[in-house]
Parts: structure tokens; sequence; C-alpha cells
């Protein structure tokens, strides 16, 4: 049982959006700055928070920025990069869609994505029925 001074997720979750709907979740960049342990940890409290059939939106940085050196040293020592074949067990029980673990490019609605590196990789995932 979580304590009623300790951070839980599942009471935010409810506090901000109350019953037992489905979310939209996306999970911003901050996750970024975490580590395997604590990641996992916060998306499962997530996945046990929401109701069966919400979707989780997520994106994060490759090996590619690893060519940007500046671009590292303004994030700090905190942050990690992933290769997107080692993100899908970061999830833990959410579902990634179909569409699988993607460049971010190619989220665009239509039309090709500019030619940019592909730092960035994303998935949508669904918290199962079970």
């Amino acid at each position: 049982m979580v304590e009623p001074d300790q951070p839980s997720t599942a009471r935010m979750i409810d506090f901000w959006l109350g019953g037992e709907h489905h979310y939209p979740v996306d999970v911003a960049a901050a996750h970024t700055f975490l580590d395997v342990e604590t990641r996992v940890r916060t998306l499962d409290e997530l996945y046990t928070a929401v109701a069966p059939g919400s979707q989780l939106a997520i994106d994060f940085d490759t090996e590619e920025l690893a060519g940007h050196p500046q671009a590292l040293a303004m994030m700090g020592p905190a942050f990690r990069m992933r290769a997107p074949a080692a993100f899908g067990p970061l999830l833990g029980r959410w579902t990634p869609t179909a569409e699988g673990i993607v460049p971010v490019t190619l989220w665009r609605p239509d039309g090709l994505p500019e030619a940019v590196p592909d730092a960035f990789h994303g998935a949508v995932a669904v918290r199962s029925a079970g």
C-alpha cells in the first residue's frame, strides 16, 4: 500500500482524470533521464493506474545522437540514449501497436518526412484487458 505522504502514479491519475476511463497518456522527455529500473517501475505504475484500452505515446532518443557531441553536452550526464531494438522491453506490460517502434519522423500525417537524422524513435502502446 502506498503511504499517503508518498507520491503515487495511481493517485495522481485518479486526481487528474478520475474514474475508470480509457486514457491517452503521453510520456514526455523527462523519462529520457531515468535509469532503467525507475523507468520500468514508473511505466508499470502507470499501466496499473489506467483503464484497459488506454494508450501510451512515448518517444526516446536513439544512439544516433552520439554523433552530435554539442547536443549531448547540453543534455547533461543523466541523459540516456536507447537503441530502438532495446526499447521494447522497457515498456513492460504495455503492448506496442502493430506499427511498432518507429522513427518519429514517420508519425507525420502525410507527405515525406524531412531529411533529418532519425535520432528520435517512439511507439504507441496499449494497456491490454488482461
